[in-house]
């Protein structure tokens, strides 16, 4: 699964863009036009999952199995949220990260996540599998 050791260290950051397609207003109109917390955690998933990629034997990527978000301030369009990933753990094919990201101004969130290494072809025979028990 590994090609090289993970460093239990390793540190993985990047910036995003909060765009109109990324607030509570494009799921509903009623809403404020900020940062939809469900885009925080896709963005904080998409930083850990990049973070730890290079280390993986070819074939093999992580996939979130749980995530605890504290949505902790408000982020408008077209400000920069800069998300870093910490791994804080490694045990067996399971990783552990913390997460904090920060706009210009504040924390906007903090997150404890685990992903676990695993193929995406096992991923696809269980697909087909559940998909055959539908069809049945």
């Amino acid at each position: 699964m590994v090609k090289a050791q993970i460093p239990v260290d390793l540190r993985h950051s990047l910036d995003f863009l909060v765009r109109p397609e990324h607030t509570t207003s494009h799921l509903d109109a009623r809403l404020p036009d900020v940062l939809a917390t469900n885009v925080i955690v896709l963005w904080m998933e998409t930083v850990a999952a990049l973070a730890v990629q290079p280390y993986l034997r070819d074939g093999y990527i992580t996939v979130g199995i749980r995530i605890d978000l504290e949505h902790l301030a408000f982020t408008p369009i077209n400000d920069i949220l800069h998300i870093e990933a910490n791994i804080s753990q490694i045990q067996g094919s399971f990783i552990d990260y913390n997460l904090v990201a920060v706009n210009n101004m504040e924390t906007v969130g903090k997150a404890k996540h685990r992903r676990a290494i695993v193929s995406p072809k096992l991923i696809q025979r269980q697909i087909l599998k559940k998909n055959r028990l539908v069809l049945t």
